[in-house]
C-alpha cells in the first residue's frame, strides 16, 4: 500500500495530521486544567499560595475527599464487575456444522480421553469458548487494565483504551532449569486520556450515513535506540510492520527520545486533484524540527482497535464528566473552610495581645508571655484581641462535606462507617445500595464496552491464535486449543456481580419458584414425571452461600438396606419387638400369630 504513495503524499500526510491535533488540543484547553486539578486534588498536594510576610504561621492542607472518593469508587466497580468465585461473563456460541466437525476431531482432554464428550452440544461449545477468552485473561493483569479504565472515568470522565497483540516472554523456575518461550497474546491496553485527543468534528450527516468514521491520535515518547531495533519489517498489512528505516535513521535527539504521535482511524491525503482516501489506518509521526512519518499500517481487522466511553456526558462532544470534576470547587472551598478553621483555633489558643506601650513593665518584657501560671507585675492589664469564629468555620466546613457527599454519592456507610445507631442489618444494606445507585448505573453501561473487547478478542484469536492449552472447569481437565476451536460468531453477555437489588429480586425469585415445585413434585411423581433431584438442589444452595464449601463432608451417602432374613412365627416384614430395654412394654410375638 505505501509503494502507491511518494515522499510528498506522505509529507501531505504529516501535515494534516498534525493540523488536526493542534485542533483538537486547542478545542481542549480548559477541559486540561480540570483534569490537572484533578490530579493535584486526589495527590493530596496543597494549592501554591502567595507568601505574604507574617503568613508563616498558617497551616495548609489538602483534605482527602478526592482521594478517598475515587478509591471506593474504583473499589465499588470492581466488586460489582468481578464477583470473587464465580463467572462475570458468558459466551453463546454459534454452533455451524464445519466448526462442530472441526472441535469433535480435535476436542480431546489431556490425559483423560474418556471424559471428552464425544459428540459436543451447545453447552460444550459455550464452555469451550468461554475458557478459552478467560485462558488469555489469566496471561496478564486484565482485572487491573480494566481497573485503570475505571480510575480514568472517575477522574477524567473519559476512558481509552487499546486492544494489541503483545509479546509476552514467560519465564518459570522449575526442576527442570529456567527457560524463557515466547507467546503473542491479545491484550486490553488502558490509554492515557490525557495523552489521547479524541475527534471532535462532527460524524453523522442527516440522511447521508456515516462520514469518515472517528479516529484517535496519543503522543507518547520513547527512547531512539528501542525504536530503532523495533524497526524490522515494512510489511504494512500486519501490526508489527509498517516501518520505514529511511525516515528514522533521519531522526536525531538531545536526550536520546523521540516525541512520537500515533494516529488510528481513517485518513486523507490532500491532493492538488483528487484526495486520496486510507480507510482504517495506523500512521506513526516523529515530531522534532522536521515532521517524518516513520510507520504505516494498514489494520487487518474491520474495526477499530480501541474503546472509549464516559461517565456522564453533558453535551454533543466526545469527552464526559466525571464526579471528581464536579467536586473539584467542593473540594477547594472544603480545604480552605478546614483550613481557616485551624487559623481560628491557633488565634484562640494564642491570641494577639494588646498592651499599653507606655507601660515601663511591657516595654522592659518586650510584651506579655501567654503561658501557664505566668506571673504580670504591670500597672495596666494587656488585653487579647479575638479574630476569626472557630466554630462558625467548622459547621461551614462540615456543610461542604455534607454537600460532596450528595454530589459525589460517597457517603459514610460505603466508607464503612455507620451513620445511625440501633440500625438492623437490612437497613445498614439498603443505606449502603442506595449509594451506590450511581457507579451501578456506570457499570451497566461499561459492561458494554468490555463486550466490545470481548468481541474483538474473538475476532483476534480467530485470526492469530496459535496452539495452548485452557482448563475447562466443566470437563475438570486441559484441552489443547488453537484458532479452529474458535467459533466464527458468539453473543457474548457481560453481567458481573449484578446490582445488590438484582441480586437479592434473583434469589427470591428462584427461592419462590423452588418452594413451587416442591409442592407440585409428589403430584408429578404420581402421574408419572420425572422427580426433582433433591441432591443438586442442596449443592446448589450450599454452593451460592460459600463456594469453598466441601459439600461432600455435609452430604452423607445413601447406607444400602439390607434385606433381613424372615422370623419364623413372624408375617413377612413384621419386625419383632424390641427386648431388653428397661421400662419398656414387652409384646408377645403370639398375639400376631393369633391375629
Amino acid at each position: 500500500m505505501a509503494r502507491r504513495f511518494d515522499k510528498r503524499d506522505f509529507g501531505r500526510l504529516a501535515e494534516s495530521i498534525k493540523a488536526d491535533f493542534d485542533k483538537r488540543k486547542d478545542r481542549r484547553k480548559d477541559l486540561e486544567k480540570q483534569w490537572k486539578e484533578v490530579d493535584r486534588q486526589v495527590g493530596m498536594k496543597p494549592s501554591p499560595r502567595e507568601k505574604r510576610p507574617g503568613t508563616d504561621w498558617m497551616p495548609e492542607m489538602e483534605l482527602p475527599l478526592q482521594a478517598q472518593a475515587l478509591e471506593v469508587l474504583t473499589a465499588d466497580a470492581r466488586r460489582l464487575l468481578f464477583p470473587r468465585e464465580k463467572e462475570w461473563f458468558r459466551c453463546h456460541a454459534k454452533s455451524t456444522d464445519e466448526y462442530l466437525r472441526a472441535v469433535e476431531s480435535t476436542l480431546l482432554i489431556s490425559g483423560d480421553e474418556s471424559a471428552t464428550p464425544v459428540s459436543p452440544d451447545q453447552a460444550d461449545l459455550n464452555a469451550l469458548t468461554q475458557a478459552i477468552l478467560a485462558h488469555f485473561h489469566g496471561q496478564y493483569d486484565f482485572r487491573a487494565a480494566v481497573d485503570c479504565l475505571n480510575v480514568q472515568a472517575f477522574k477524567y470522565g473519559t476512558y481509552i483504551g487499546h486492544v494489541r497483540w503483545v509479546k509476552r516472554e514467560v519465564f518459570s523456575n522449575d526442576y527442570r532449569g529456567t527457560f524463557r518461550s515466547r507467546e503473542e497474546i491479545p491484550v486490553l491496553v488502558p490509554g492515557d486520556i490525557k495523552n489521547t485527543y479524541l475527534d471532535t468534528s462532527a460524524q453523522m450527516v442527516a440522511r447521508e450515513g456515516m462520514m469518515i468514521a472517528p479516529s484517535v491520535i496519543r503522543t507518547y515518547r520513547q527512547k531512539l535506540t528501542d525504536l530503532k531495533m523495533a524497526a524490522k519489517s515494512r510489511d504494512t498489512q500486519t501490526m508489527s510492520g509498517g516501518w520505514m528505516p529511511a525516515n528514522i535513521a533521519k531522526l536525531h535527539t538531545e536526550d536520546g527520545h523521540v516525541h512520537l504521535m500515533e494516529y488510528e482511524g481513517d485518513c486523507v491525503i490532500p491532493r492538488s486533484g483528487k484526495d486520496a482516501f486510507l480507510p482504517n489506518c495506523i500512521v506513526t509521526l516523529a515530531m522534532g524540527s522536521n515532521l517524518q512519518v516513520v510507520r504505516y499500517r494498514e489494520n487487518p481487522y474491520p474495526f477499530r482497535l480501541f474503546i472509549t466511553g464516559n461517565y456522564h456526558l453533558e453535551n454533543m462532544g466526545p469527552y464526559g464528566v466525571s464526579p471528581l470534576m464536579k467536586g473539584v470547587p467542593i473540594q477547594m472551598a472544603a480545604s480552605e473552610a478546614f483550613s481557616r478553621t485551624m487559623q481560628a483555633q491557633i488565634l484562640e489558643t494564642e491570641p494577639p495581645v494588646w498592651c499599653d506601650p507606655n507601660d515601663q513593665y511591657w516595654k522592659a518584657q518586650g510584651g506579655p508571655r501567654i503561658e501557664p501560671r505566668a506571673l504580670w507585675m504591670s500597672l495596666t492589664k494587656p488585653e487579647p484581641v479575638s479574630i476569626g469564629n472557630a466554630g462558625a468555620l467548622f459547621n461551614i466546613y462540615l456543610g461542604l462535606l455534607k454537600q460532596y457527599e450528595e454530589l459525589t454519592g460517597v457517603s459514610s456507610p460505603r466508607l464503612g462507617a455507620q451513620t445511625k445507631s440501633h440500625q438492623t442489618a437490612f437497613a445498614i444494606d439498603q443505606e449502603l445500595v442506595r449509594g451506590q445507585a450511581r457507579t451501578v448505573d456506570y457499570i451497566s453501561c461499561f459492561t458494554e464496552s468490555l463486550v466490545t473487547f470481548l468481541q474483538m478478542e474473538l475476532a483476534m484469536l480467530r485470526k492469530g491464535m496459535g496452539e495452548t492449552s485452557v482448563f475447562i472447569p466443566q470437563y475438570a481437565g486441559y484441552v489443547d486449543v488453537n484458532r479452529t476451536h474458535v467459533p466464527e460468531q458468539a453473543f457474548i453477555e457481560v453481567f458481573g456481580s449484578s446490582s445488590p437489588i438484582e441480586r437479592r429480586e434473583q434469589e427470591q425469585k428462584e427461592f419462590q419458584a423452588l418452594q413451587m415445585l416442591l409442592e407440585l413434585d409428589p403430584q408429578i411423581r404420581e402421574m408419572g414425571g420425572r422427580p426433582l433431584d433433591l441432591d443438586a438442589i442442596r449443592r446448589d444452595i450450599l454452593r451460592r452461600a460459600n463456594p469453598a464449601l466441601d459439600l461432600e463432608a455435609y452430604l452423607a451417602e445413601e447406607q444400602p438396606q439390607v434385606e433381613q432374613p424372615p422370623i419364623p412365627g413372624l408375617p413377612p416384614g413384621v419386625a419383632p419387638a424390641p427386648q431388653g430395654i428397661p421400662g419398656a412394654p414387652q409384646i408377645d410375638p403370639g398375639l400376631f400369630l393369633s391375629a
